[in-house]
């Protein structure tokens, strides 16, 4: 069932698929950490309905942008999107397996300042894998670390930054696969239900050819002891200025 949901950022809209895979936290929470430095050109792999793209327009600080998503139909929910909140002429969509950009010439290289990439969180051999849109969604069928790696090596500028969401348990395999074509950990940042969990989903900044030396950023906790959101996701869904 397609829905038109309000963001309640900036007055932007977005359209989702109710039996498939929605946007959730781990998507604003990219799009925030994502834009606490400045950028101009991004592309956003695994874009899914451009939730991630969406959000970073309205910083004013991007000149273009593209969606990369191998699903045709989260792809068209993305351009109708992009059309409704009129940024359809920054932010185009590429309806792609994203492991053919490099190969076919998709995208020229170093065309970009800023990746940011949800990628599907499970490796193939780690479970059961969910079926249809979800599958692909959630386990790295169609798109692996490695993958991801090597297709933002190959958009990214010198000194361009990758940024990823993912899962605690997945941390040394993308660490390893970035640091295999150049991109280094900058910046690191865990992020925790309540504030005894461990981490649920971890933030990580990769610099092309960037030197050694990472900025561990304190833990972001989503729920306070009442259940409610703390002040820093407060902000976050506010769209304000702070990072800390």
């Amino acid at each position: 069932m397609i829905r038109l949901d309000d963001l309640q950022v900036g007055g932007l809209k977005i359209y989702q698929n109710s039996d498939s895979f929605c946007f959730g936290t781990d998507a604003v929470l990219l799009s925030w950490f994502a834009s606490v430095k400045k950028f101009t050109d991004i592309v956003d792999l695994c874009s899914g309905n451009g939730i991630v793209a969406i959000l970073l327009s309205r910083f004013g600080c991007m000149k273009s942008g593209v969606c990369v998503e191998l699903n045709d139909a989260q792809a068209l929910l993305c351009k109708k999107s992009l059309e409704l909140n009129r940024i359809e002429n920054k932010i185009s969509v590429l309806n792609t397996d994203l492991r053919k950009i490099r190969k076919d010439k998709l995208l020229p290289t170093a065309c970009c300042d800023l990746v940011t990439v949800n990628p599907p969180y499970s490796a193939v051999n780690s479970g059961a894998v969910s079926s249809g849109t979800k599958g692909f969604a959630r386990t790295e069928l169609e798109c692996t670390l490695k993958d991801v790696a090597e297709q933002s090596a190959f958009l990214l500028r010198q000194g361009g930054r990758l940024c990823v969401v993912h899962k605690p348990d997945r941390l040394t395999d993308l660490i390893c696969e970035c640091h295999n074509v150049g991109l280094e950990l900058k910046r690191f940042r865990t992020v925790h239900a309540h504030a005894d969990d461990t981490p649920s989903m971890i933030l990580a900044e990769f610099i092309k050819f960037g030197k050694s030396g990472v900025n561990i950023e304190p833990p972001l906790i989503i729920y306070d002891e009442n259940g409610q959101y703390t002040d820093i996701m407060n902000k976050i869904y506010e769209r304000g200025n702070s990072h800390e």
